[in-house]
């Protein structure tokens, strides 16, 4: 069953001027996002928000849905100012529905 479907994602309020969004939601389950711009984000411990993706939510539906980064559609990475490759940490997680 899907829970979520529908996704709806738009740049956030940490993303920076000028940042160009391209998404890919052809595949259903599954959403790719490529942030670029020519400006960079600023490193920070705390948590930003480049990137906002809403769902719409089965009526009536109850349970627990994973939020998982993978590899399947386009590879993870994350590239600095000159192109090069930053270590970056992916965390997954879940969204728990109830009425």
């Amino acid at each position: 069953m899907t829970r979520l479907s529908n996704p709806q994602i738009v740049l956030g309020d940490a993303a920076t001027e000028g940042s160009v969004l391209t998404v890919n939601t052809n595949e259903a389950g599954r959403v790719a996002v490529l942030v670029d711009g020519t400006e960079a984000v600023s490193a920070s411990s705390a948590s930003r928000r480049i990137v906002l993706i809403t769902f719409d939510v089965a009526a009536e539906d109850n349970g627990v849905s994973e939020i998982r980064f993978t590899d399947t559609m386009a590879p993870r990475s994350v590239s600095g100012g000159n192109g090069d490759s930053l270590s970056t940490r992916y965390v997954n997680g879940s969204v728990r529905l109830t009425d």
